[in-house]
């Protein structure tokens, strides 16, 4: 059985984008309306081939405080690689008033400097997909609808 949970608003569905001359880029007014009131703020991070992540400020926060939570922890090979591909290339971005944010050259070049995206909801924050790595990943994706819920369903289940 699937627990119930609060009503949340998510990150879901797909909006198509295009990253104009000034770098900038509109956030869907759906996923604007998600972020708390008093919270405007974006962190981009590179994702996998082809897309960035956009979190909400208080997540990025809970899941960076939590990468490296040991004394000394910093000081390890392993701690310098992950924040070097994370958070050495993120960037943080206020939405401003036309709901548009900025994005970095550093972080287009993960997009493959491709002007034409597409934003995914992944529930609880957003992926920015250069709209050919999206294509791509689609169609090489082998999981049918129904595989996926039962993935789904599969996580929601508790040990006894």
């Amino acid at each position: 059985m699937i627990p119930s949970s609060p009503t949340k608003k998510r990150f879901l569905g797909q909006y198509p984008g295009i990253i104009d001359d000034k770098n900038r880029l509109s956030v869907p007014a759906e996923y604007r309306r998600i972020l708390p009131e008093h919270e405007k703020t974006l962190i981009l991070t590179p994702g996998g081939d082809g897309f960035l992540n956009a979190f909400p400020l208080d997540l990025f926060n809970t899941v960076s405080d939590n990468l490296d939570s040991s004394a000394l922890g910093f000081a390890t090979d392993d701690s310098l690689a992950v924040d070097t591909t994370l958070i050495g290339e993120a960037a943080e971005r206020e939405i401003d008033g036309q709901g548009r944010i900025i994005l970095p050259p550093n972080l287009l070049k993960h997009l493959g400097d491709e002007r034409t995206v597409l934003m995914m909801g992944r529930t609880n924050h957003f992926v920015i997909w250069s709209k050919p790595a999206y294509e791509k990943y689609r169609a090489g994706l082998q999981l049918t609808s129904g595989e996926a819920w039962k993935k789904a369903l599969d996580q929601t289940k508790k040990e006894p």
